[in-house]
């Protein structure tokens, strides 16, 4: 896959893309895949697949890019782009909007970080390298464990960070 390949040449524009256009979509997405219920063949092919996309999307390497992601530099934000030059293209041609008015293109890099829930993909994986009838979907979960872990430990110290900064008690 695209995220599988961008990762191994160290270029984390599509997994940056996800973030930025419609990210909130397609990682809700994601964790619906993961929780469907079932040890049916195909039920795990589709989870190792979320997986394995998730463990790509939350990379602590492709989340510190995508934070330090200046506008206009990035391939990310040149998708970004395109997208809007295309849905501009469709409003023309076909008289309005074409996209739903659920879909989002983040302008924030940082902030569209955010569309990653944190807890309940957790709670996703840990489901999944426990119980898993799949040892090829157990090891993706445990992979992605270990990244959201990290995430969510950057998350930590950022709130305690802030909440220092404004003479708040940060919590331990």
């Amino acid at each position: 896959s695209l995220l599988a390949l961008g990762n191994l040449v160290g270029d984390d524009s599509f997994a940056q893309a996800v973030y930025l256009i419609g990210g909130k979509e397609v990682l809700d997405a994601i964790l619906a895949l993961l929780e469907w219920s079932g040890t049916a063949k195909k039920t795990l092919a589709v989870q190792e697949q979320a997986a394995r996309a998730l463990f790509y999307l939350s990379d602590a390497k492709m989340i510190e890019s995508l934070l330090n992601m200046s506008s206009g530099s990035d391939i990310a934000m040149k998708a970004v782009e395109v997208l809007k030059a295309t849905q501009k293209k469709e409003e023309d041609e076909k008289g309005g909007p074409q996209l739903p008015s659920s879909s989002t293109i983040m302008v924030n890099p940082p902030a569209s970080v955010e569309h990653l829930d944190i807890h309940r993909t957790i709670r996703n994986c840990l489901d999944h390298t426990t119980t898993s009838a799949s040892p090829s979907l157990q090891r993706w979960s445990a992979s992605s464990l270990r990244n959201l872990i990290i995430e969510d430990q950057r998350r930590s110290l950022v709130a305690a960070s802030e909440s220092a900064q404004t003479g708040g008690v940060a919590p331990l």
